[in-house]
């Protein structure tokens, strides 16, 4: 190997290895972290009243919604059909109303999960890592390092590999997006009233147990919290010195050097925010407990809620999509056969 031979060697290898393991994951982590510095997440997730249709649906509609369509968004193959899906989430969203802050948060919550699908399915498909060869047909769009086989399991992006990544992630970006809408469009209480009480026939409750769905509500309702915690935490280090500020420069040893410390920093942070937050679950178990809560199996209710005709209506389509969508999955061969990368 000639000299310019091996200097082309080792740049090739210090630019992908930047470019695609450090700089991807770096910007989706600083990402994230300016939605938690600036309280966008934490607002995120705090409950606001709206005269909305989707506000007004009643909590088993929306739960009979959002498992429509996670259930065919799991189990569809084409990519017409999950489009048509991920359009009505779009729809319910746009009728939902929500301010731009809680878009923009959204969308940076679900972009992690088309751009990793789509760069590891675009390296892993139909590729065998002991052989270092693809056992079946593809077609390379790039070609990085051979080192990188080591740190990603792959190196070379494949067209095939990416569009079934595509697909995988739109069937995650489905489930994602139609969760987040039924959590910040959804009180806290008829979130509960819904999954404790989601059909009643004569005295007789047919739901999830009280304790599984308080566990559920009181889950969404403390992702707030934490953000707060965390907003605190990171403020209390600012004061002390301690920035996970990224150094924008032209050369990358400085921005690298400024990535690894932000990421020693974020260590250094999280050990204080997961003992607040061992701390906090423990006062609400005590909190709990003097309360009596699990004294007996059975709860009584002092809200009673009753369906609309709109939320019948609303209720009765999604099921009538999802015995469509069954039917089109099981006998007319639409079921999503299993991938080759998990």
């Amino acid at each position: 190997m000639t000299l310019e031979a091996f200097l082309f060697d080792i740049l090739k290898f210090i630019v992908d290895f930047t470019l695609f393991f450090l700089l991807g994951p770096g910007v989706l982590i600083y990402m994230m972290y300016r939605l938690i510095l600036r309280g966008q997440l934490r607002r995120f997730f705090i409950y606001e009243k709206k005269d909305t249709f989707f506000h007004r649906l009643d909590p088993r509609a929306k739960l009979v919604w959002a498992m429509t369509v996670a259930v065919l968004g799991a189990l569809l193959e084409d990519l017409i059909s999950l489009a048509l899906i991920f359009t009505w989430i779009v729809l319910m969203w746009i009728t939902a109303k929500p301010p731009r802050e809680k878009l923009i948060t959204a969308f940076v919550l679900i972009l992690p999960v088309p751009v990793n699908a789509v760069f590891f399915q675009g390296i892993r498909y139909c590729y065998d890592w002991w052989s270092q060869s693809f056992i079946c047909p593809v077609t390379a769009v790039y070609e990085m390092h051979p080192a990188l086989d080591y740190i990603l399991g792959g190196h070379v992006l494949t067209v095939q590999g990416m569009l079934y990544g595509a697909t995988q992630s739109l069937r995650v970006i489905i489930a994602m997006s139609s969760a987040l809408l039924l959590a910040v469009s959804t009180a806290p209480n008829a979130l509960l009233l819904g999954l404790t009480n989601f059909i009643k026939i004569g005295k007789r409750r047919i739901g999830l147990p009280y304790v599984i769905s308080f566990a559920v509500v009181i889950g969404i309702r403390l992702i707030p919290t934490m953000f707060e915690d965390a907003n605190i935490v990171i403020n209390a280090a600012r004061v002390r010195g301690l920035t996970m500020q990224i150094t924008r420069s032209r050369n990358p040893v400085k921005v690298i050097r400024s990535l690894i410390k932000a990421a020693r920093y974020f260590i250094y942070m999280s050990v204080p925010l997961i003992i607040s937050s061992l701390r906090r679950g423990s006062n609400m178990a005590i909190a709990a407990d003097l309360r009596a809560f699990r004294a007996k199996p059975y709860r009584t209710y002092l809200i009673e809620r009753k369906m609309s005709r709109a939320d019948l209506l609303f209720t009765a389509f999604s099921l009538a999509v999802l015995i469509a969508g069954l039917y089109y999955a099981f006998v007319l061969g639409g079921l999503a056969l299993p991938g080759l990368v998990i």
